[in-house]
């Protein structure tokens, strides 16, 4: 009988472990975002680079939290001494001249005329809903496990670096200096991004313990992305969406088929110079709304009381998906059309 067969776990080897941590990472982590290309492009506005930066601020003002509950999940004073320097790093030590990445986070939130008490108290209820079952996450694992839920920092000090570059190049709006935050994230969060993979690495001894490691991650990956959808749907629910010109929708008819509840399904594609893009029902049904006419909070409402399905569920699917076609040029936004006014004419 195999030792997995009897239930017992083969050991996990450090290599295995960052290969499929970086696999993992490649799907999942935020630089794949929508709204992340769009940032390095250039192609956000003033607007949705100000209610980012709110809820980014946000996201640091947590992650000591965090790292706190990890601290307390330890026996090892050594341990405690390494990990509560990432707490002083983000609070920064309360001495002048010595700010913490989140005071340099308030420093870039104030470039936009963001005051203290807007920073705290214009959360979009879905970023708050994500950060706090991340914290909830940290604070029930296991020492191991929540520590595999920072690993998100092994990739997001290079993210901070490319957003810094992105930020000088095409945001110049915004003043140099304001731009600390970036630079303090680099800096400090390799470092710590370092220790903390060493240290899971070096105590996920078994598959079993590896295996939760992964998923921890991957779930905080998630967390992060939803909080990032919401903040890309707030900024273009108002919006119309129509297809590009240069774009065809196409219904499929010959693949239409009963979907169970007596109407037809209508697959389709989006046929572009560079390329086709198949597509479900739904994206169809969705795109099919894109008339430039109807607000995307509209055409939202309508898919979710066709298909019988919460309204925040479709949000979150919409935002990645509409952001991606945004993202590729397929798909833009205009200010809604009064059609009360067309009629008048």
């Amino acid at each position: 009988m195999s030792a997995l067969a009897r239930g017992e776990q083969e050991p996990a080897t450090a290599a295995s472990f960052l290969t499929r941590l970086e696999a993992l990472a490649e799907r999942h982590y935020l630089h794949r975002h929508p709204f992340t290309a769009l940032m390095h492009a250039g192609r956000l506005d003033r607007g949705d680079l100000r209610l980012w930066v709110t809820h980014h601020y946000h996201c640091q003002t947590r992650l000591p939290m965090a790292d706190a509950l990890i601290v307390a999940k330890s026996a090892d004073p050594t341990f405690r001494r390494l990990w509560v320097q990432r707490v002083i790093e983000r609070d920064g030590r309360g001495e002048p001249g010595e700010p913490g990445g989140i005071q340099l986070w308030q420093r870039l939130a104030a470039a936009f005329g963001i005051g203290a008490a807007e920073l705290d108290q214009s959360v979009l209820s879905e970023v708050r809903v994500a950060l706090d079952a991340y914290l909830e996450r940290v604070r029930a694992a296991d020492l191991v496990t929540a520590a595999a839920c920072s690993l998100t920092e092994h990739f997001a000090w290079r993210l901070a670096r490319a957003q810094l570059d992105a930020w000088h190049e095409h945001y110049a709006f915004i003043e140099s200096s304001a731009l600390e935050c970036f630079e303090h994230a680099v800096a400090s969060g390799r470092v710590h991004a370092d220790r903390a993979l060493d240290f899971v690495q070096e105590h996920a001894h078994t598959a079993e313990q590896e295996r939760r490691c992964l998923e921890a991650f991957t779930a905080c990956c998630e967390l992060s992305w939803r909080a990032l959808d919401a903040i890309y749907f707030e900024r273009r629910r108002g919006r119309a969406p129509y297809i590009e010109d240069r774009i065809w929708l196409m219904r499929l008819s010959a693949l239409a088929s009963d979907d169970g509840t007596g109407r037809r399904a209508a697959p389709g594609v989006l046929m572009a110079p560079e390329g086709t893009l198949s597509l479900s029902r739904t994206a169809y049904e969705l795109l099919e709304r894109c008339d430039g006419q109807r607000t995307l909070e509209s055409i939202v409402g309508e898919l979710a009381e066709r298909h019988f399905v919460d309204v925040e569920i479709v949000q979150r699917d919409v935002a990645t998906f509409v952001g991606e076609l945004e993202r590729r040029h397929l798909l833009s936004f205009r200010a809604p059309v009064d059609v009360d006014t067309l009629d008048a004419h």
